[in-house]
């Protein structure tokens, strides 16, 4: 199986990683603080994910464990969990990855982590494989697949199903599989998936149901062919990163900023610069209401530009103007 989504997905959130990524107008500062950000978003929404399921949103409860938990204990566990990962993926997926993320994730995880118990998943038909050798032959299973995949958004959501569906862990499954997954695309450059509380209903019965599928179609011999159920949770997936991806672009898109210099035909007048002034205005209005243009302080040539607009924008505007001879249009860096 070459991708768990279809090509053209893949293609939309691979073309917004380049751009996020290659444009020499956004600020890379700018670009990390909003990844960090998106990255303590979706470790927060898992914690929130977590209390849900265990009757617990918005107040204090009991865990597996006996500790008095609560969302944003869930929250700081799935962040230093997604840390650790984003920190440790070197390209593959093996038992120390998934354990490292594991035992971060739900640190009342013991050694050897792998559990060496049976667990049922309350309100399914199939059950995980039992512990032991069973459970060794398919996480091995497990790993071959996953690695063998050769794109990074097709490993983080094929390990999210099957870290739900082979629950190595005694607990903590659920968590575990969402930092895994975001753990391998923000390690390659991706945004990762927020799960937000108004998708969790949907997203439960998704996971559920691909998880059903799944057993079903091994039961039935179809171990190369993905079901219907298996292929809407990665497409939903799927989405959901190309969402984020989109969500980084237009941010930086608003907050690039140039400076402009020109050379005014003839001798300066102050007539000159208000009209370059002018027409720059004029032209962040109809293109970006948020964004602005202005004189930069103390000097007659240079213009401040800050908003979701092209350099080809810029030039073909600049190019119109009779009163300008040449000009310049470089990256603003912030402090300069």
């Amino acid at each position: 199986m070459e991708h768990v989504i279809e090509y053209h997905l893949i293609e939309s959130i691979d073309a917004k990683r380049k751009k996020i990524m290659q444009d020499p107008y956004f600020d890379e500062e700018l670009r990390d603080k909003k990844f960090q950000c998106l990255q303590e978003e979706s470790a927060l929404s898992s914690g929130r994910l977590e209390s849900i399921i265990e009757g617990i949103m918005g107040s204090e409860g009991v865990d597996y464990d006996g500790r008095i938990v609560s969302d944003k204990t869930y929250g700081r566990e799935a962040k230093e969990a997604l840390d650790w990962g984003i920190a440790n993926y070197e390209g593959f997926v093996d038992r120390d990855f998934i354990v490292g993320v594991g035992s971060r994730a739900n640190p009342m995880l013991r050694y050897p982590f792998i559990r060496d118990t049976a667990v049922r998943i309350p309100g399914v038909k199939n059950s995980p494989p039992s512990y032991g050798v069973k459970l060794r032959i398919k996480l091995a299973e497990f790993y071959d697949q996953v690695n063998s995949f050769t794109h990074p958004v097709d490993k983080a959501l094929y390990s999210h199903l099957h870290i739900f569906a082979l629950q190595p862990f005694v607990d903590g499954n659920k968590r575990a599989s969402r930092a895994i997954q975001n753990s391998i695309l923000c390690n390659n450059g991706y945004a990762p998936i927020v799960i937000g509380l108004d998708d969790s209903d949907f997203y439960f019965k998704s996971l559920l149901d691909a998880y059903e599928s799944y057993y079903d179609r091994i039961s039935d011999g179809k171990t190369d062919e993905l079901s219907i159920a298996e292929r809407n949770l990665f497409r939903w997936l799927g989405t959901k990163c190309n969402n984020s991806m989109n969500n980084v672009l237009r941010s930086l898109e608003s907050e690039k900023k140039f400076i402009i210099t020109v050379d005014y035909k003839g001798k300066f007048e102050k007539g000159k610069q208000m009209a370059v002034n002018r027409v720059l205005k004029n032209l962040m209005r109809a293109r970006d209401s948020s964004g602005f243009a202005r004189n930069v302080k103390n000097s007659r040539n240079k213009f401040k530009i800050k908003g979701d607009i092209t350099r080809v924008d810029l030039y073909a505007v600049l190019d119109s103007l009779s009163i300008v001879k040449r000009y310049d249009v470089a990256r603003h860096k912030n402090g300069n």
